[in-house]
């Protein structure tokens, strides 16, 4: 996911980072690489925006989910989902995160949340 060299400031990624260096202690033999999907959150007033990926670097952003005020947009590049951002919409970020690891093709993220019963109705 990255081509170049980022900080990463949140207290999710340390601690993500203690997990792969513990498994890796334990685990010499069967390494896991430490490939984290930056994440962030705020809160401002009524409002909870929550990112995954990279949404900086995208060519275009896509509406993915929508519910009244609730709203997903999916940022792409190349083709592929980049980075997902979250208005309101907390519990639907773990979806768009699992999935981010692979930088799936945006057509086949936009198939799986057609298909996904807890999606937020389009």
């Amino acid at each position: 996911m990255f081509d170049a060299p980022m900080r990463i400031e949140h207290r999710g990624n340390a601690a993500e980072q203690a997990l792969t260096v513990a498994h890796n202690l334990l685990h010499p033999d069967a390494p896991r690489p430490y490939a984290p999907v930056p994440y962030f959150w705020t809160d401002q007033y009524d409002l909870k925006i929550q990112s995954v990926g990279l949404p900086a670097r995208a060519e275009r952003t896509t509406v993915l989910e929508q519910d009244g005020e609730r709203l997903v947009l999916g940022g792409e590049r190349g083709g592929r989902l980049i980075a997902a951002i979250a208005f309101n919409a907390p519990r639907r970020l773990p979806f768009y995160r699992r999935r981010l690891a692979e930088m799936p093709l945006l057509e086949d993220v936009v198939a799986a949340v057609r298909a996904d019963e807890k999606a937020l109705a389009a």
